[in-house]
């Protein structure tokens, strides 16, 4: 009888150290699947930061040149074409990404560069244009640059289209005109690391137009890149 009663404890013994094992092991499986999920996230968040801030660097510096066109509309008494034709030229050759700058004084379209390709843009209204009019107009009420697209540009492929009011002054009553810049979709991605193979990662992007629509076009899949 002892001999079985011990027989029993030891079984019993042994199934309890089974047991802690058992649920030690799957513990522990679990604590290592977290681990490497927040691994994983945690490297899935850098590699898209990286991308956010690569996207928004490209950007702004192509903006920033566009600054300068503006900031020189503010101070001049008049600008002729030559001027604008000057310092256009230095802005598309500093920036990869930039194909062509527009400038409307009371929102029509007088100046344009490159003009070869893009000569029916010349003379339009945008407020007589309804697909562009309330962009230009929200650009205007808030007195900041509006993004939109991406759009089908009728040079072909697709573009961003950034507009910046211009105030001669500090009152909204001083505005001049907006200045257009069209960016190269397929650029963009390219320069940003976007339209490069990222192995395990796949992007999606989704915009907003000027008007902060909050579900925007799909700007950008993985699936574009496979042509």
């Amino acid at each position: 009888m002892r001999r079985k009663l011990l027989s029993k404890r030891h079984l019993s013994t042994v199934f309890v150290v089974f047991l802690f094992l058992t649920l030690l092991t799957e513990s522990l499986i679990i604590i290592y699947s977290n681990e490497q999920k927040n691994q994983l996230r945690k490297k899935v968040s850098d590699e898209t930061n990286l991308l956010q801030m690569s996207l928004t660097n490209e950007i702004s510096s192509s903006l920033n040149l566009v600054l300068g066109l503006t900031g020189y509309v503010k101070v001049a008494e008049n600008m002729t074409d030559n001027d604008f034709y000057k310092i256009a030229r230095v802005i598309l050759r500093e920036s990869e990404i930039i194909r062509n700058i527009g400038m409307a004084p009371d929102n029509i379209i007088s100046y344009m560069y490159p003009l070869e390709g893009n000569e029916e843009a010349v003379g339009l209204d945008y407020m007589k244009n309804e697909l562009q009019k309330d962009a230009v107009l929200k650009a205007i009420e808030t007195g900041h640059i509006t993004i939109a697209g991406p759009v089908e540009l009728v040079q072909g492929g697709e573009g961003f289209i950034a507009r910046i009011p211009i105030f001669k002054g500090d009152n909204r009553d001083d505005y001049w005109g907006i200045a257009s810049i069209v960016v190269d979709a397929e650029k963009l991605y390219e320069k940003s690391g976007l339209s490069s193979d990222n192995g395990w990662i796949e992007y999606s992007l989704k915009g907003r137009d000027a008007e902060g629509e909050k579900n925007g076009k799909t700007c950008f899949t993985d699936e574009d890149l496979a042509g």
